[in-house]
C-alpha cells in the first residue's frame, strides 16, 4: 500500500485561530503559518507543511463543496483517492 510522506498544508476553521496556533507552537513545536519572509514554516523530515487555522466564520473554504468532483478528478488521473470506509 502506498503511503503519504507529507502534505503541503493543514487549513481548518477554529473559534480562536490565533490562540490555537500559538498553543500548537508552544506545546507541539508546530510553527505558525508564515506571514512574512522572516518567519519559518513548520518543517519535518518530509518537508514544509503550512499549519493555518482560520476564523470559524470564514468563507475561505468554498472548495469544500467541490470535494466529490476533486476525488473524481484524482481517480481519473490514476491516483487512489480515499474512500469513506
Amino acid at each position: 500500500m502506498q503511503k503519504v510522506l507529507g502534505f503541503g498544508g493543514f487549513f481548518f476553521r477554529a473559534r480562536d485561530p490565533i490562540g490555537l496556533a500559538q498553543w500548537y507552537e508552544d506545546h507541539l513545536g508546530i510553527n505558525i503559518a508564515p506571514t512574512n519572509m522572516e518567519m519559518q514554516p513548520w518543517e519535518s523530515e518530509s518537508g514544509v507543511t503550512v499549519f493555518a487555522p482560520f476564523d470559524a466564520e470564514t468563507d475561505h473554504f468554498p472548495a469544500v463543496a467541490a470535494l466529490p468532483q476533486l476525488k473524481a478528478s484524482l481517480t481519473q488521473y490514476g491516483l487512489d483517492a480515499a474512500t469513506n470506509r
